[in-house]
């Protein structure tokens, strides 16, 4: 029986117009409570600053004007966000106060986990976690200094473990598509040159050894000091296509499903993000073979059946889904709709409720900041509006 209905409101961005009608429902064998269904946002940072240290304010409001865009997320029923932060970017007093302003907004967080990846060539690396020893302050930002790592070892000391933070902090991302060839991997010790660099940055997968090793530091560090709440998240997609036994993703010597396999179905810390984008195919849907996807071919029903593939090896899966704006170069309105014709995001909405069906804990999309279409006015970044974050810019016009 479900003891209750809640209708949850998602902004409309870009062509985004989706109203995700949560029915309380029984995954395997228990009955979720409202607040145990995860809605969430990809990249919800933006803010406003204050003059000191140039860190976020902690409270929703200042000065009368809403100070973030977990104001709108909140309104439409939204629950958590994702942030890519602690990254280069990012200062220790910085994560503390958004996180701090999370909480003001009633947000938990998902915090990135995975900037601790080396390469050494192309096929192997070593995880680093004390930014090779060097200290920075916790209002310096690691890239200003000339550094290209966080010093995840304190970020772990002076935050993840400590009230209030610890609490607000849902879980941590462990990576997200490390089967596949992405360039951001920073190859020297700690320090370098500008980002993009071909001397520092290498386009390599991250190999499902340091994963693993990365996902038994974070376990071992936070129940060292008695910390066993918090989720351990892997993200992995092979995109318009199914993960399996048999996925080839094409890219690099790993695949999906190797990534998947780390996590171990008897601990409750860990989580499987299925993050396959899939464009609804214009042309001959109704005529594609089902069973293909096995085969690694394209099918627009892939990322269902590998949510249930998932579960085979985790108790907790959450679908991630693109709402990543159309440009000249691309047709990513596919991603919302069956006919890029008829605007009604019809296939934004059966892939929300396919993915409920299928037995998800947690419905995400990404990525806020870039769900913007090419002619669309997009403000969140400009300082001089006042009010950037009343809903007024983040509704479609025109």
């Amino acid at each position: 029986m479900c003891y209750n209905r809640n209708i949850f409101i998602i902004s409309k961005i870009g062509y985004l117009t989706l109203f995700v009608l949560l029915l309380c429902q029984n995954i395997s064998g228990q009955i979720l409570k409202t607040n145990e269904f995860k809605i969430g946002m990809f990249g919800g940072i933006d803010c406003f600053r204050d003059n000191n240290c140039g860190v976020p304010y902690i409270t929703a409001i200042n000065n009368n004007y809403k100070t973030s865009v977990l104001n709108v997320l909140a309104e439409d029923g939204f629950n958590i966000y994702q942030t890519y932060y602690p990254n280069e970017w990012c200062s220790e007093l910085y994560l503390k106060r958004y996180l701090l302003l999370s909480q003001a907004n009633n947000f938990q967080v998902l915090v990135n986990a995975g900037h601790y990846y080396k390469p050494l060539d192309s096929f192997s690396g070593t995880n680093i976690y004390d930014n090779c020893g060097h200290i920075i302050d916790s209002c310096s930002i690691p890239y200003y200094n000339g550094f290209f790592r966080v010093n995840i070892n304190n970020f772990i000391d002076n935050i993840f473990t400590k009230a209030p933070y610890k609490d607000i902090i849902w879980g941590y991302q462990i990576c997200e598509e490390a089967s596949y060839l992405h360039y951001h991997h920073f190859s020297d010790d700690c320090k370098g040159n500008i980002w993009g660099n071909v001397s520092y940055f290498k386009n390599v997968e991250i190999p499902p050894t340091n994963v693993r090793n990365a996902l038994s530091y974070y376990k071992k560090k936070l129940a060292s000091v008695g910390i066993k709440h918090n989720k351990m998240i892997i993200m992995e997609a092979n995109h318009h296509k199914n993960i399996n036994d048999n996925t080839i993703d094409g890219d690099g010597q790993y695949n999906p499903q190797q990534y998947l396999k780390l996590l171990d179905k008897n601990d409750n810390r860990d989580v499987f993000f299925e993050g396959s984008y899939t464009q609804f195919p214009q042309l001959n849907w109704i005529s594609s073979n089902y069973l293909s996807m096995y085969d690694n071919d394209y099918h627009y029903l892939g990322s269902f059946k590998s949510i249930d593939y998932a579960k085979q090896y985790v108790k907790e899966v959450h679908k991630v889904i693109n709402i990543e704006g159309t440009s000249q170069n691309s047709n990513y309105l596919a991603h919302y709709h069956s006919n890029t014709k008829i605007l009604n995001a019809n296939w934004l909405w059966f892939q929300v409720y396919t993915s409920v069906i299928h037995g998800v804990q947690g419905i995400w999309f990404w990525d806020i900041r870039y769900a913007w279409n090419e002619k669309e006015i997009n403000q969140w970044n400009n300082v001089a509006i006042s009010n950037r974050f009343d809903r007024f810019y983040y509704l479609k016009r025109g």
